[in-house]
């Protein structure tokens, strides 16, 4: 639990929503961390338009756009109604704040807040 009570519950709901209500910033410190630790799968969804604090994420590389809907790195806990962060240990600085407050969680119906 952080120090502001949320708890994840791990419902994937700031997962599912990507570009329809959060648009997503990855920063060059999680661009270059990821080019040390070799993670060419996920540098390949990074955007190559500079915004203020980073690039664009997640983009699909095949067509260039951004990614509406699901990131593609959450993962179904099969048979369960959880979901799970393939790239947990090494996702990107937005990620790992959001929700910054009760009212990010509350946007998308969030229950890590109680």
């Amino acid at each position: 639990m952080r120090a502001d009570g949320f708890e994840c519950k791990q419902c994937g709901r700031c997962c599912k929503v990507l570009g329809l209500e959060y648009d997503l910033v990855v920063t060059e410190q999680d661009v270059r961390r990821w080019r040390r630790e070799g993670r060419r799968d996920i540098l390949a969804w990074v955007g190559q338009a500079v915004f203020v604090g980073g690039y664009e994420f997640p983009v699909d590389p095949r067509t260039g756009d951004e990614v509406e809907g699901a990131c593609p790195f959450l993962r179904k806990v099969p048979g369960r109604p959880l979901y799970l962060c393939g790239i947990h240990d090494t996702k990107p600085g937005d990620c790992v704040r959001f929700p910054a407050c009760r009212e990010d969680a509350a946007a998308i119906d969030c229950a890590g807040y109680g």
